[in-house]
């Protein structure tokens, strides 16, 4: 795939039953632009 294609917008429709389910990957040099998300101790 190249860039870009990668980055431009695409249209996603469920045509489908059940509920669309997306997965996203972040990580570094993913989406160096997402804010972080503090992670806080359990009690």
């Amino acid at each position: 795939m190249t860039h870009g294609v990668a980055t431009a917008p695409h249209l996603v429709e469920n045509t489908g039953a059940d509920g669309l389910v997306v997965f996203k990957f972040f990580g570094p040099d993913i989406n160096d632009d997402t804010p972080v998300i503090p992670v806080s101790a359990v009690a």
